[in-house]
Order: C-alpha cells, then structure tokens, then sequence
C-alpha cells in the first residue's frame, strides 16, 4: 500500500493486515527538482495538476482564486489536466487550462510558484496518494492542499491544510503563501528534503525488491 492511509481501506475490505506493507510511491527526483529559470518576478502563479473532476475540488480553486484577484492583480491560476470541467474553466482573466505530457510536466511545475490541491472526500472516493504533491514538493513547491485522505500523511507538516470544500478557508491559505515570500522559500525547500528523504524512485524501488525477496522464498 502506498500510504497507511490505503492500508486502512485495504483492511477494511478484508486484506489481513500481516500481508500489507506501506511503501510511497517514488519519482525521479533528476526530472523534478527545482529550477529558477521559468520564474517571472512579478506575477504569482498558482498551479494544480489534477483530474478536472468535482472531487479534486477544481472549483473550489477556481472561486477561490476569483477572490483572490481582486486583491492581487499580479496573480494567475494554472490548470493542467482532463476531465468533464475542462470546459467549465475557460474564460476567466489569468486562469489557463491546458493538457501537458508527462516528459514535459517538470516545466511547468518550475513555471509555478505555489501548488494547490484541493481534494474533497465523497462516498465511495478519497485521496490515496496524490502524486502531484510529491512532484510539486521535489520541485521546490510549497503547497495549499485539504485536509482529507492520505494528503496530511504524504505532505507530513510541509502543506498549509484548508478545510475541504471551503472555498473561503483554501482564499485563506493561499493568501498567506501569496503575501509571505519567505514562507514559500522555507516550504519549498523542506518540501524538496522531504521528496529526497522519502520519495526517491531508487531507494522506493530497493524497499520493493525487498519484498519480492521476502515473498519468493517462503
């Protein structure tokens, strides 16, 4: 399981908790790291990577950051994913949506200055993981995420946590990114630590093998 947080599910569906070991997910961390030379001075972009769905709370961000402008003229919001909101999106002044490859992700998460992922829990779905948080943090990406699922467990105390569905409290904690520039550097950089620490392909990749060692010689 990537998280004990999908350990939990896994056990509540059955799984005996001896067959379970918590392993993270891992990037390269060569690809995504952190790089200056996108940034532009002026302007604060805010970026999420995320299916454009209603539990990404993909619209929550984007009332959010309406409000947000019209206090910080210098502000932008980019959407890079798919899904039935695409559309919903487009036409709003300094809000771009756009689909990007993944050879290509690592640009744009260096283009951005704050990273926002605002999941929301529903019935049956809740965040297990979140792999875009791990590639924002190993980009130097301080991050405004929701407290639900496995998110406070992936970020650890490295996010500013917004209650979900809450617009107001997601406003609230971006501006606090937005208005202390000190702040977004010291999260960033323990975000990367963290990524290096934690989330490093190579090192995820040996706790692996050591399970399949472990399993094939029962």
């Amino acid at each position: 399981a990537v998280t004990e947080r999908a350990k939990s599910a896994l056990i509540i569906e059955g799984v005996k908790p001896k067959k379970i070991t918590v392993i993270p997910m891992g990037i390269d961390l060569h690809r995504f790291k952190p790089s200056s030379k996108y940034k532009n001075k002026r302007d604060i972009n805010i970026l999420c990577v995320a299916r454009l769905v209603k539990e990404k709370g993909i619209l929550d961000l984007l009332h959010a950051f309406l409000s947000l402008r019209r206090t910080y003229s210098h502000l932008r919001l980019t959407f890079v994913g798919s899904g039935p909101l695409y559309h919903d999106l487009y036409g709003y002044k300094n809000v771009s949506v756009k689909k990007v490859s993944y050879e290509n992700m690592a640009t744009e998460y260096n283009k951005a200055d704050i990273f926002c992922l605002p999941s929301q829990a529903t019935k049956t779905w809740e965040e297990q993981f979140g792999m875009s948080l791990v590639e924002a943090m190993a980009c130097g990406l301080p991050i405004v995420a929701t407290k639900t699922g496995a998110i406070p467990e992936v970020c650890e105390d490295l996010a500013l946590l917004a209650y979900p569905n809450n617009s107001k409290s997601l406003k609230d904690k971006l501006s606090k990114l937005i208005t202390h520039q000190a702040l977004r550097q010291t999260l960033g950089a323990k975000g990367r630590l963290l990524a290096e620490k934690k989330y490093n392909r190579d090192e995820v990749a040996k706790q692996i093998a050591q399970i399949y060692r472990k399993v094939s010689c029962r």
